[in-house]
């Protein structure tokens, strides 16, 4: 998994990323109070895929 940042239309987004770069892509986004790390176990579950999850408030 590894930690990505974006800045779309002024806006900084982080994000975690897994899976294969070629892979139909999967956005996951958490809700509070948990952080992107607990989703941790779902992503490697998508590593055939390319997941990204919403990293934070930021």
């Amino acid at each position: 998994m590894t930690r990505g940042e974006s800045t779309v239309n002024g806006v900084r987004l982080s994000f975690l990323e897994e899976g294969v770069a070629d892979g139909p892509v999967v956005v996951l986004l958490n809700g509070l109070p948990s952080e992107a790390e607990t989703w941790a176990h779902t992503m490697t579950g998508l590593a055939a895929l390319r997941a990204f999850l919403k990293d934070g408030l930021r």
